[in-house]
């Protein structure tokens, strides 16, 4: 009897039973996704075990984390914890041999706090004598923050009454903004920024004293810059307003240089 035979008749049951539950529990997990922001990575034996997962999330959104094993692996397992808590079953490749293999695993309903995500896994490398050698760890630290507010922006004259413009003028970029009571929101983070159909940034400014700046009118309970368009073609644009600490909604206009 070969050394996959032998190791296949003692497994492949259970290969299956845990085949079948991740199909049932976590069809999304087997799926690869790119995220963004802490890592780590473990290379053992030819074998290179890594995590990442997005380092900040908000209270009520799920954390997005990515495990890979690449590298001359004959076999491996695992298991997925957070702060201990091991999160759904054991972890095996889809396929019994090769050279990597990722995941992306969500978990979701994570309170407030600072959360330890490892990757806790035991490995058979290629060509060694059968069993299991390690274990091996690689962790990854995620905050779960309380969300950001939204208020609430309401475009003034010109742009509450019309999306097309002549190119070559200037035009006031002019709002509100108001918290959830109808009050005025009055905060120098403000920065708006215009593009174009490219995504290229033709207009920017932040808070400032200067014609040229976003001020605040806190009398009309406005903010207003402008825009001056001399020498840009006819197309669309897109107006994004943003602050620091909070977002808006809408937080973007498209108007039309014609």
């Amino acid at each position: 009897m070969t050394r996959h035979q032998s190791r296949l008749g003692g497994r492949s049951l259970v290969r299956w039973e845990i085949l079948i539950l991740l199909v049932m529990l976590a069809y999304p997990l087997t799926r690869t996704t790119e995220v963004h922001g802490a890592s780590d990575a473990e290379p053992v034996a030819g074998i290179t075990f890594a995590i990442s997962a997005d380092n900040q999330v908000y209270e009520g959104e799920s954390v997005a984390v990515t495990l890979s094993v690449t590298g001359a692996w004959y076999d491996f397992y695992g298991f997925l914890y957070y702060n201990g808590t091991q999160f759904n079953g054991m972890i095996e490749p889809v396929v019994p041999d090769g050279y990597g293999w990722s995941g992306t695993y969500y978990i979701s309903g994570l309170s407030l706090g600072c959360y330890n995500l490892t990757f806790w896994a035991k490995y058979w490398p290629e060509g060694w004598p059968a069993g299991w050698y390690g274990p091996v760890t690689v962790s990854v630290l995620v905050y779960v923050l309380e969300p950001e507010p939204t208020f609430t922006l309401v475009w003034r004259t010109p742009l509450s009454n019309k999306d097309l413009f002549e190119t070559g003028r200037t035009i006031p970029i002019r709002f509100s903004v108001y918290d959830d009571v109808g009050g005025f929101k009055l905060d120098e983070t403000v920065t708006v920024t215009v593009t174009d159909s490219d995504g290229d940034v033709v207009f920017h400014a932040a808070y400032g004293t200067h014609r040229s700046d976003v001020r605040i009118r806190e009398s009309g309970k406005y903010y207003i810059t402008y825009w001056k368009t001399a020498e840009l073609p006819s197309g669309e644009y897109t107006i994004s307003i943003e602050f620091e600490g909070f977002f808006v909604e809408p937080s973007s206009l498209s108007i039309w240089l014609r």
